[in-house]
């Protein structure tokens, strides 16, 4: 069986899934999630390639200037935490990073799409900003086992049987 590499892997989420859970510090101090919509053109599977997937670590999510998450990035409140889910393949990704806010106009034109119509008034609406998260580290997870592998997995268990195989691998990646 051929091994994937974790950032394959990673970037093949982010291109499936398109919604992240981003984590960031309100400005009482409290942490704060809030789904939102990756905005990265797709990568297309035959172009994820190693040195491509090297200079890829720039997400890119639609903000508005009137909410809390602009808010506190412009208070210096810039660590944040994406996390992509993908139950069906037991694929889960964290990312961390710095968050910056960008009104270039331009970039925002190049990445909009017809599904931020629904939080946005076109990509001219004065209340648009570009949030860029440029990913630090990752962690990435994911099943190295088939269904019927993890159920015997677990029946051992459960029976007193000792299988230390483990069920997932947990990949550290630095950006």
């Amino acid at each position: 069986m051929a091994t994937v590499h974790p950032r394959l892997m990673m970037w093949h989420l982010m291109n499936e899934t398109r919604v992240a859970m981003v984590t960031y510090r309100k400005h009482n101090g409290r942490t704060q999630a809030q789904p939102m919509t990756l905005f990265n053109k797709e990568i297309p599977k035959s172009v994820l390639v190693e040195e491509h997937l090297e200079r890829q670590h720039q997400l890119y999510f639609f903000v508005r200037a009137d909410s809390e998450l602009f808010a506190s990035i412009e208070a210096g409140n810039t660590d944040l935490g994406v996390t992509f889910c993908k139950h069906s393949a037991d694929l889960y990704a964290y990312i961390e990073g710095r968050a910056s806010i960008s009104n270039d106009r331009k970039l925002i034109e190049e990445l909009w799409t017809p599904t931020a119509e629904a939080w946005f008034d076109g990509y001219q609406d004065p209340n648009l900003r570009l949030l860029l998260v440029h990913g630090e580290s990752a962690d990435v997870w994911h099943n190295t086992h088939s269904a019927t592998q993890q159920w015997w997995h677990i029946t051992k268990k459960v029976v007193g049987a000792t299988d230390d195989t483990p069920l997932t691998t947990k990949d550290h990646l630095e950006l």
